[in-house]
């Protein structure tokens, strides 16, 4: 995701507090004969920016929680004819090009063969496009000559694709069983489309070979996904599906688990002076740039901020980067707001914390931004009991466009967030530009 589309967005649209009429550029679904949809291109050559059916989330599927489970889909009675389609999001030039995989080459062979299979065997295909399909927007070009005729294509502004009532409302309508998705970018659009679209109960496969982004350190997005029942496939398996769709797997039931932002309260585990200062973690660096965001970003946001001691503060390192009040962890259970907590700082006991809640919230770790006090594979067998029961992983870059939800500054949840923005935006990084976890 590149953030230059909120400076644009925020200067047509903050200042009145939402898009108008002619800047909305409402909905640019195409369909099969590729004539426009109930809309125009906004101004400045952008379609689709902030369309009415831009949605904050993945609409169809209710609100997370505990008992938000997804199965394989279809109804009660005579089985599901199995069936399946291809879902492309957003391989786009920009996206293309800021990949940090060496084999971008490799994934745009792959995609291009699965929308060439797509035309020969008539599968279903989505296309979908962020913010516009013009200029670096645009399709890559190796792509655009093997496209189906019979493909749909959307603009969107939300980062899932199910946040666009028209491409949930034309997956539905497909009557498909399975959809295969590949695209850009792992740990944004492709993630949160992929829980959305779990969500509504499709089988999710996800071309693990056909999926880019700008991070190198994607295993969090990939495992969040196989946690909420997304089984992995590559090109060859998803042409023996085509070839004999009888065979294609059902989805294991499984909670779908997506952020919601006006409910998220930050737990800073074991984050003093001491854990800090004498830290040997070797991703310090780069796990503590996210810990500063962080702290900006929750009092940009106004989220609860939990601390085991109050009254000894955040550590000095941080504490210019947070002035709002902290919050004692024993305030949680009183705060019934918050039914989602994201933990980061450092490891020490954070199993025993987090089991607290496991239970009664969603329960996020930021793994780029929880230091560990032993070795990094030390943390990983910390936390790994914690993933089996629940505890759902993820990077302070999917976690801030889980909170945002969208390139449309009027699409954000909360209008403090949008009042704050100019002071906010100009504190803060990129998540694409803070210095870069390994690779995976």
């Amino acid at each position: 995701m590149n953030l230059s589309s909120f400076l644009v967005l925020s200067a047509t649209c903050l200042a009145a507090v939402g898009c108008s009429a002619a800047d909305n550029g409402q909905d640019f679904t195409h369909n099969e004969a590729g004539s426009a949809g109930s809309g125009g291109t906004a101004n400045g050559g952008s379609g689709g920016l902030g369309g009415s059916e831009a949605g904050s989330g993945g609409s169809m599927g209710g609100a997370a929680g505990h008992d938000d489970t997804a199965g394989s889909g279809g109804s009660a009675g005579a089985p599901t004819p199995k069936s399946v389609g291809i879902v492309v999001i957003d391989v786009q030039r920009t996206f293309v090009t800021h990949a940090a995989t060496p084999d971008m080459p490799g994934i745009i062979d792959r995609t291009k063969a699965a929308l060439q299979l797509a035309e020969a065997k008539n599968l279903p295909t989505f296309i979908t496009f962020e913010d516009s399909k013009q200029g670096d927007h645009a399709l890559d070009a190796a792509l655009q000559p093997v496209v189906p005729d019979h493909a749909q294509d959307f603009i969107k502004t939300t980062f899932a694709a199910t946040g666009l009532p028209s491409f949930a409302d034309a997956v539905t309508k497909s009557g498909l069983t399975h959809l295969v998705v590949m695209g850009a970018e792992t740990d944004v659009c492709v993630l949160q489309t992929v829980l959305g679209l779990r969500k509504m109960g499709f089988t999710v496969l996800l071309q693990k070979d056909a999926v880019f982004t700008s991070e190198p350190h994607t295993s969090p997005a990939v495992r969040r996904m196989q946690q909420a029942g997304t089984l992995l496939v590559d090109q060859a398996a998803v042409a023996a599906y085509v070839a004999k769709p009888e065979d294609l797997p059902a989805a294991p039931n499984a909670v779908v688990r997506i952020v919601e932002p006006l409910h998220m309260g930050v737990v800073l585990n074991s984050f003093t002076n001491a854990s800090v200062g004498g830290n040997a973690d070797p991703l310090k660096t780069q796990k503590s740039a996210r810990l500063r965001e962080l702290l900006m970003v929750s009092e940009w946001f106004s989220l609860p901020v939990y601390v085991a001691d109050v009254g000894a503060g955040l550590p000095s390192a941080f504490a210019q980067y947070y002035q709002g009040q902290l919050r004692p962890m024993s305030q949680i259970a009183q705060d019934s707001s918050v039914t989602q907590l994201v933990f980061a700082g450092a490891d020490g006991a954070v199993a025993g914390s987090m089991s607290t809640w496991l239970q009664s919230k969603d329960v996020f770790v930021m793994e780029d931004a929880l230091l560990a006090e032993g070795s990094a594979d030390a943390q990983k067998t910390l936390l790994q009991p914690l993933f089996d029961q629940g505890l759902v992983p993820t990077t302070y870059k999917s976690f801030y466009y889980d909170m945002t939800k969208s390139v449309d500054l009027s699409q954000w949840p909360s209008q403090s967030w949008l009042d704050n923005f100019d002071k906010y935006y100009n504190m803060t990084q990129a998540p694409e530009d803070l210095p870069p976890m390994p690779p995976d």
